[in-house]
């Protein structure tokens, strides 16, 4: 008997939409953003795919689980970025490093990674991160979200995945 192939996890990489490229990231103005199921908001087009995709869990018996507010101004960025980030080496290991404001970061021992202030998907509203660790709400995305034109941030191998991101892509983009 043949072993079911596990199913790949629905990724696509990230890119900003075409209708948001005038703004800046980390600074919406609050007539483009909408409130979401399970809290937060997103901008207008994500958060109306995010709505559908939660209405449709119900029947499944599932229930979203936000843990993130979904769009983050800069201002909070950059505080999640001070919080996890400092400029000497830690004793964190592996060392993980990024670049900002054209220095080098360094990740504190405990943290988990953020995107640089101003680079993040959830700056332009098209984020949410949910409980990853429920594991019947984690399965549903996988099998259903890309419905709604959400996608798990991962690279193409699927060897580095953020479980508990999902960004949102206009249907057109490849």
């Amino acid at each position: 008997m043949a072993t079911k192939k596990p199913q790949p996890y629905p990724w696509k990489p990230w890119k900003v939409p075409a209708e948001l490229m005038h703004l800046e990231n980390g600074r919406l103005p609050a007539d483009l953003l909408r409130d979401i199921r399970g809290g937060g908001q997103l901008w207008t087009k994500a958060a109306k795919d995010w709505n559908a995709m939660c209405r449709a869990m119900k029947p499944d018996g599932i229930q979203i689980e936000n843990v993130s507010r979904g769009y983050r101004p800069y201002n909070v960025q950059l505080a999640m970025w001070v919080k996890r980030w400092q400029r000497r080496p830690s004793p964190r290991k592996p060392q993980i490093t990024k670049v900002f404001n054209q220095e080098m970061w360094y990740l504190r021992a405990g943290q988990s990674p953020s995107a640089v202030p101003g680079t993040s998907p959830h700056g332009w509203g098209c984020a949410q991160d949910i409980n990853h660790h429920n594991k019947k709400l984690f399965r549903w995305m996988c099998d259903n979200a890309p419905k709604y034109n959400y996608w798990l941030q991962a690279d193409k191998d699927s060897k580095y995945r953020e479980d508990w991101h999902w960004h949102w892509l206009a249907p057109d983009v490849e």
